[in-house]
Formats: structure tokens, C-alpha cells, sequence
């Protein structure tokens, strides 16, 4: 997992993934909080946050008094969903740089230059 991002997001992108590619399947008990947070050795604060932001995207059901659950999953329309939000947060970017003074190609030799920096990590 990447170190840079906040480390409940770096959770979340990994139970989405591990959902998604199906080692946790639809309507399967997940770990309670208490015991992913020490799997993963992390807060619970950080595993509660993580279970509800992926049941506000549709990944996760939680039920009082018997746990958290894989949803039942439109995995198309939440790629969807999550492309959406990395274009949002793209735009913000790119609003910014033009604030700055900055032009199109520039700001595209800029992504390129950040996007081969990941790539070397």
C-alpha cells in the first residue's frame, strides 16, 4: 500500500479490491471491526470508518448486532461511481494548475512526469 495517502484510504481501496476481485463475495460476513484492525494492525477507528464509507458506496452492509457483509454488488455501476470520483478530484487538480498560470500541454507533461515518478516507486 502506498504510504503517501491517508492510511484508512488505503484500506478502502484495498477491501474494494478484495471485494471486487471476489476473495470476499457477495453477502459473505466480513471480519468485525475488532478483528480486521488487528489483522491489519490499525485502529478500529479507522476500520469503523473504512466499513461505513464503503457501505455509503454500495460495497458493504451493515447490520446491528450481526456484523458487516459484502452488498450485493453492481460492480459496473460502482467503477462507475469511483471513476467519477477520481475525475472530480482530476478536475480540482487541473482547475488549480490553470489558476496558477499553467496550460493544457503543460499540465499534461505534468501528469506524465507524475504519473512515470509512480511508476518508479
Amino acid at each position: 500500500m502506498k504510504k503517501e495517502s491517508p492510511i484508512y484510504e488505503q484500506m478502502e481501496e484495498w477491501l474494494i479490491h478484495q471485494i471486487e476481485s471476489q476473495v470476499y463475495k457477495e453477502g459473505e460476513k466480513l471480519p468485525s471491526i475488532r478483528e480486521m484492525a488487528e489483522q491489519k494492525d490499525v485502529s478500529t477507528i479507522t476500520i469503523k470508518r473504512v466499513y461505513q464509507d464503503l457501505a455509503r458506496m454500495g460495497y458493504v452492509e451493515t447490520i446491528a448486532g450481526k456484523g458487516s457483509f459484502v452488498g450485493a454488488l453492481d460492480v459496473p455501476r460502482l467503477q462507475n461511481k469511483r471513476k467519477e470520483k477520481l475525475v472530480v478530484k482530476l478536475q480540482e487538480v487541473i482547475r488549480s494548475g490553470k489558476l496558477k498560470g499553467y496550460k493544457d500541454a503543460e499540465l499534461m507533461m505534468l501528469f506524465t512526469e507524475a504519473l512515470q515518478r509512480e511508476e518508479k516507486r
